[in-house]
């Protein structure tokens, strides 16, 4: 069989802008997908304040922050961060247990983040109609399925909004263990999730 390939006129240019409702697709997309990294980025640097705050005495976290950064992924983090409290916290079981919660929570809710952030996505813009789809070929088979069943634009502010929350409840725990004074004598009562 031969392949035959048509010539493209040399004055021919491919475009660098993409048509007006391709791009209104993209853009709403890519907010959606921007709020959910962004606040799983905050959850982040909160877990870091509390491994922060186990390890290092120095003020400027040297120490804590070559270790936390050596590390190559988030679970890793995670797993560190667990380990360190159960080693330090022996004698503040409560603390302990928000914190076992804590990273229970971060597990649960770190592969909607990962296929968001890295599930391939086409377009369709059929006349009025524009829709966001998972690449079926390019996607694993768990993700298509996931992101099928549960968009992006049904799911994300639930899932930002359970990021946000438990940010804030870990920086409560990072406070706790750097200035216990500063806290109220009543711990504040684990937030309530809806993308779990």
């Amino acid at each position: 069989m031969t392949m035959t390939f048509k010539l493209v006129k040399a004055s021919t240019r491919i475009s660098r802008v993409r048509p007006p409702k391709e791009a209104a697709l993209i853009s709403r997309h890519a907010r959606q997908v921007g709020e959910i990294m962004f606040a799983w980025n905050g959850l982040q640097s909160a877990l870091f304040e509390v491994f922060a705050a186990l390890t290092d005495d120095d003020r400027y976290r040297a120490r804590a922050s070559r270790e936390w950064h050596g590390m190559r992924s988030d679970k890793a983090r995670r797993d560190a961060l667990l380990a360190e409290a159960t080693a330090r916290l022996a004698a503040q079981p409560k603390l302990l247990a928000e914190l076992r919660w804590v990273h229970g929570c971060a597990r649960d809710l770190s592969p909607h983040r990962n296929r968001i952030a890295h599930t391939p996505m086409w377009m369709a813009v059929v006349g009025v109609q524009a829709e966001v789809f998972p690449d079926l070929i390019g996607a694993g088979s768990r993700d298509v399925v996931s992101l099928v069943e549960a968009p992006v634009a049904t799911t994300w502010r639930a899932l930002r909004g359970d990021l946000y929350a438990l940010t804030a409840f870990t920086r409560l725990i990072a406070v706790q263990l750097t200035d216990p004074h500063a806290m109220p004598l009543t711990f504040p009562r684990r937030p309530p999730f809806s993308s779990r």
